[in-house]
């Protein structure tokens, strides 16, 4: 209520039905929520998410403002360190616990999203806290793809952390509704924890079985190119790290 016709047609959320296209109607499935992104007072965008996840809805490109980057994207700017997270379930729950510097991807990272961060990495903490799942078949896609799609765009931003958390738990928002203790104290351990890109690929690389597969990950990865362009007292250190996972 409130707005003009105009308005509601361009936000995306309708279409129209009668012959003479003057009648509007919502084609969502029941109990679909849907997320308004907002940012100084204005909605740049909006996304949805089925309960029951039989529909996917995304919205066309001409109904997002062309600013628009992330969900909740007014963080970047308010603080110093930034949580990156991939869905809306997941960045409400962190806001919820009592962060506010959370910023959400809704999806797999774009061009865009990444020049953003890119912009923001000299001067912020950023700490990627995205899903646990995985494809080895396509190691940069799904979460775990993601922190390496994000980590090999920004090579050298030593701001950069990830977020390690149990395997058990498919994505920050279960993890969270999972955990009994102060959720706000426990993500700032969280952070405190988490590590550099390449103490987090040499921890997954180790998860495979057989020298030859980790071999084959670490080259394919590229943790050995990354290694040859450092100084070698820093190199040293994460010559450790591959020792440990039976690399002499």
């Amino acid at each position: 209520k409130g707005f003009a016709p105009g308005d509601i047609k361009a936000s995306g959320l309708v279409k129209k039905t009668s012959s003479n296209g003057s009648g509007l109607v919502d084609f969502f499935a029941k109990n679909l929520a849907v997320f308004p992104h907002w940012l100084d007072g204005r909605v740049l965008h909006f996304t949805m998410k089925d309960p029951q996840k039989k529909y996917m809805y995304q919205l066309p490109a001409e109904a997002r403002a062309k600013e628009w980057r992330f969900y909740n994207q007014g963080a970047l700017a308010r603080f110093s360190e930034i949580i990156v997270v991939e869905g809306e379930n997941d960045l409400l729950s962190v806001l919820d616990a009592g962060i506010g510097h959370v910023i959400g991807l809704i999806g797999q990272p774009s061009d865009d999203q990444i020049k953003t961060l890119r912009v923001h990495c000299a001067k912020k903490h950023i700490y990627l806290w995205l899903d646990n799942d995985d494809d080895p078949e396509k190691p940069l896609t799904k979460g775990k793809g993601f922190i390496r799609k994000i980590c090999t765009e920004l090579a050298g931003e030593q701001n950069i952390r990830v977020i390690t958390y149990p395997e058990e738990y498919k994505d920050p928002d279960d993890y969270l509704r999972a955990y009994a203790g102060d959720r706000k104290h426990e993500i700032k351990r969280l952070q405190e924890e988490a590590v550099d890109y390449l103490t987090w690929e040499i921890a997954e690389i180790a998860k495979l079985e057989g020298l030859d597969k980790r071999l084959m990950a670490l080259e394919g990865r590229r943790v050995f190119a990354a290694l040859a362009e450092m100084m070698e007292v820093t190199q040293l250190v994460y010559i450790e790290k591959l020792e440990a996972i039976g690399l002499d």
